[in-house]
């Protein structure tokens, strides 16, 4: 029984020593980041029979406990991955919310008012040149305030790229991490020290990119995006990838062709172009048609009866506007030679004109997990897809609509201008915009408001430059040219080449036209002058003839270099049916200051939207705000969320310095009791061996 009793005292020893030094571990660690709690659990050891009955020998560390809920660490990882992407978008459209927050004395909105405020002012001192100084003054104001809001759009963006391209970095080495713990761990699945580790890199994924994980019997953890794509498994780890822009070549198998599609310009969406006929794809006769979808192919651009719009395949030189971007085909190492090689139904590729966010399976295989509408395997939340989202589906969509309030202004300010005539005569003039092919159909080419041109007529007057006497007014003919016999143009039919030759043909010798590096210039001869005395066709406006601004968007929109250096050529009045342009003529200064309340076209990928200026900059303005207030809500509420799962786990497995105190003292008496119990035993050993 002596030995019972030895047992007993030196397995109580032993086992409150391992006690106090689990907990005084557990002190030790109570601000560790990742540390969970751990305990020391006992069962009773075996038990010894003698003299009929069971005795028993003490008691035995049967596991050290790591306390951690895997069921609620699940739950985190979701709830941590859409805290994480809504924190993201929310600063990033802090700035963005600063950046269009107007007020009633500064800003775009105000800047936009006094711009048609000083059009009216014009209108009521049409002759005076401080009231035109002035104008030239607030026109910049605006267009500087235009500038600078894109500006910081773009710089936005380019840090947004910065920090995807970091947090990318981060969580493909957090992914190798995770593969060498999981080697490490297989056959030491009691290693709490690695399972510490493996839960806290698991936690830190789920912040960037939504995860979901496993944890094996064998310790290892397999984890995977919700999306479905694996990230970890056993010691492999896949990698993400942020690159591009990109163009994916997808030909059906019978395909022969070797060439490729090109393009230019930036855009938000991922273009997917799908040849619809067969046939050569540089734009001779019988060449290959295409279809276009914006989003993954689920749907096409169509036209107004709701039939898939068709474009022509072209080659180098002669452009396709599709949205943003401009495409055609060429050969695959020279865009600028055009394809030799026909197109087969069916041959697809992909324009992705921005760097996108992709997961690779292996060296051959990569799927695009960028958060974009049509894309099923995208990402569905942590700070990446934050980062995405705010990039693509606001910041981007903001920097576009205010491209297309600036473009709307140009055209509009500029129609309504190109109809007038300033306080004096001209002597020659040159176009703003420059046609990219000079023999095609204007609407053919790639200045900018090609399709703004419409079938109509244009008129110049005549004056005699010594004494201002009018000559003659008349519409530009345009039966000499092709198709015959029909007066008015129409851009549809119609080059610059011919629009110079008719203006030369109906005017000459006393205005004459020539085309000068893709732009129109209008001179006189040297005892005439002339003025613009209407346009009905848009014409003049689309080559930037007699206009007050020049560009197509916020980053070039600027006044017209002519008018700045001379301000006479602001046009407040307009040549009337006499010929005439009256002192105090004040028509095209009262139009343009009606632009403010009239209703204006704004070209967005979306479609095209119709509502005056100020309401359509308030709406973006508006937008802007209201995203960020759901941004700010929904960070708020997941946060709440979070913390709650996060206080829960930290019940569970958290170190309360209290509780581990309490449990010192209790081990120490424990481990106490036990030396007295060894004692008693040496005693009664002693009283024995003392018997005689």
């Amino acid at each position: 029984m002596l030995k019972n009793i030895y047992a007993i005292g030196g397995s109580l020893l032993l086992n409150s020593q391992s006690a106090i030094s689990v907990h005084g571990q557990n002190m030790a660690n109570a601000s560790t980041p990742g540390y969970r709690r751990r305990t020391v659990e006992m069962a009773p050891s075996p038990y010894l029979e003698q003299y009929g009955h069971v005795f028993g020998t003490g008691s035995e560390i049967s596991r050290l406990r790591r306390h951690f809920d895997e069921y609620l660490a699940r739950q985190q990882e979701g709830k941590s991955g859409e805290n994480s992407m809504w924190q993201a978008v929310k600063g990033n459209l802090a700035g963005m919310d600063t950046l269009f927050k107007d007020s009633a004395t500064k800003g775009l909105t105000k800047a936009m008012t006094d711009f048609w405020n000083q059009w009216q002012t014009l209108s009521e001192n049409p002759e005076q040149d401080a009231a035109r100084t002035s104008l030239l003054g607030k026109t910049e104001t605006m267009i500087n305030l235009l500038r600078s809001k894109r500006a910081d759009m773009d710089r936005q963006i380019e840090l947004m790229n910065k920090s995807i391209g970091q947090e990318t970095s981060r969580v493909n080495k957090l992914m190798k991490q995770l593969a060498e713990i999981n080697k490490q761990i297989v056959g030491n699945a009691g290693a709490t020290n690695l399972a510490d580790a493996r839960d806290q890199i698991i936690e830190e994924m789920s912040g960037i990119v939504s995860v979901k994980s496993i944890i094996r019997e064998n310790g290892q953890a397999t984890v995977s995006l919700v999306g479905g794509q694996t990230l970890v498994d056993g010691a492999h780890a896949y990698k993400f990838q942020f690159s591009g822009p990109s163009i994916g070549r997808h030909l059906m198998e019978a395909s022969s062709f070797t060439d490729t599609v090109h393009y230019k310009g930036k855009g938000i969406h991922e273009y997917t172009i799908e040849c619809v006929t067969p046939g050569p794809a540089d734009g001779s006769a019988g060449s290959a048609t295409f279809r276009v979808s914006l989003d993954g192919g689920k749907t096409w651009l169509s036209n107004s009866d709701g039939s898939d719009k068709k474009f022509t395949a072209n080659g180098p030189g002669n452009e396709i506007k599709i949205g943003d971007i401009s495409v055609w085909f060429g050969k695959t190492t020279d865009s600028g030679q055009a394809p030799t090689t026909n197109l087969t139904t069916g041959d697809k590729f992909i324009i992705k004109p921005k760097k996108n966010l992709f997961w690779h399976k292996n060296s051959s295989t990569e799927e695009d997990i960028t958060p974009y509408e049509g894309n099923e395997k995208q990402l569905a939340g942590g700070s990446l897809a934050g980062l995405l989202k705010a990039r693509d589906m606001h910041v981007a969509r903001y920097g576009k609509k205010l491209d297309a309030l600036a473009k709307a202004v140009v055209w509009q300010v500029n129609f309504a201008h190109s109809q007038g005539a300033g306080s004096t005569h001209l002597t020659n003039t040159v176009g703003t915009y420059k046609a990219d092919k000079v023999d095609r159909p204007l609407a053919s080419t790639n200045l900018p408001f090609a399709s703004n041109m419409k079938k109509g007529n244009f008129s110049i007057a005549i004056y005699d430059s010594a004494n201002g006497q009018h000559l003659s007014s008349k519409p530009v003919d345009f039966s000499s040219i092709a198709p015959p016999g029909v007066a008015a143009f129409d851009p549809a039919v119609h080059s610059l080449n011919d629009v110079a030759s008719a203006i030369t043909s109906t005017y000459g010798p006393d205005v004459r036209a020539t085309v000068e590096d893709g732009k129109l210039r209008l001179t006189s001869a040297s005892n005439r002058k002339f003025s613009f005395a209407g346009d009905s066709s848009g014409v003049l406006a689309g080559l930037g003839i007699n206009s007050f601004l020049q560009g197509s968007s916020c980053e070039d929109i600027e006044i017209n270099s002519a008018v700045k250096a001379d301000i006479t050529r602001i046009c407040a009045g307009h040549v009337n049916g006499a010929g005439e342009v009256n002192p105090g003529d004040n028509s095209i200064a009262r139009t343009l200051a009606d632009l403010s309340t009239a209703q204006a076209t704004f070209s967005l990928e979306s479609g095209d939207s119709t509502s005056t200026f100020q309401e359509f900059l308030s709406n973006l303005i508006s937008d802007v705000g209201s995203d960020y207030a759901t941004a700010d809500s929904a960070a708020a509420a997941s946060l709440v969320q979070l913390k709650f799962l996060n206080n829960r786990q930290e019940e569970v497995g958290g170190v309360n310095v209290k509780e581990e105190m309490i449990k010192l003292k209790q081990y120490q008496q424990h481990f106490q009791t036990a030396s007295k119990l060894i004692n008693i035993a040496n005693e009664m050993y002693d009283t024995l061996l003392s018997l005689k």
